[in-house]
């Protein structure tokens, strides 16, 4: 039984730092991206993201940058990439959770002027996580507040949606 959980915790750790391969594929890129932010390597992970949307504005697809938008809102407001600022402050100009909910807001945009109303509501939510989590809750509720509105044309997936939606702003306490 020893060997059976000491061989599992080898194959555990061996996989969690096996190497990210070299890709040309741009949504692999992203996929590979968010596994170096979670292995706390978001530095790496931010050059992938930004790989990856220089091959989607090529290709001119929409939805592709869109998705890179989502990426960075979700690097540049995760504890791996916000705990670098204190270790990388002179190395790298680190972004801010402003930066997140910018890219959040780009994304929402850049959906909701292809119809796809459900992403748009959805980056929107990301917008008001970022500002919550820089405890600017005015702009967080705000951000509830426009996912909404957005999602009020979502037909399909609408119950989910919204109810995500109270959830984030119960969490903030939105109507207080």
């Amino acid at each position: 039984m020893k060997y059976f959980l000491l061989l599992f915790i080898l194959f555990s750790v061996g996989c969690a730092t096996r190497p990210i391969p070299e890709t040309s594929n741009p949504k692999k890129k992203i996929e590979n991206a968010y596994r170096l932010r979670d292995r706390g390597q978001p530095i790496k992970a931010e050059t992938l993201i930004g790989e990856a949307l220089a091959i989607f504005k090529k290709r001119d697809s929409r939805s592709g940058v869109a998705g890179a938008y989502i990426a960075f809102g979700d690097l540049y407001k995760s504890k791996s990439y916000q705990g670098a600022i204190d270790t990388l402050e002179n190395v790298h100009e680190l972004k801010s959770y402003q930066d997140s909910a910018n890219y959040y807001q780009k994304a929402s945009d850049v959906y909701y002027e292809e119809g796809n109303t459900f992403m748009a509501s959805w980056a929107l939510m990301g917008m008001g996580d970022a500002y919550y989590s820089a405890d600017n809750l005015e702009q967080a509720c705000e951000s509830y507040d426009m996912a909404e509105v957005i999602s009020q044309e979502v037909s399909k997936n609408k119950r989910e949606l919204e109810s995500g939606i109270r959830r984030f702003r119960d969490h903030v306490n939105c109507h207080e």
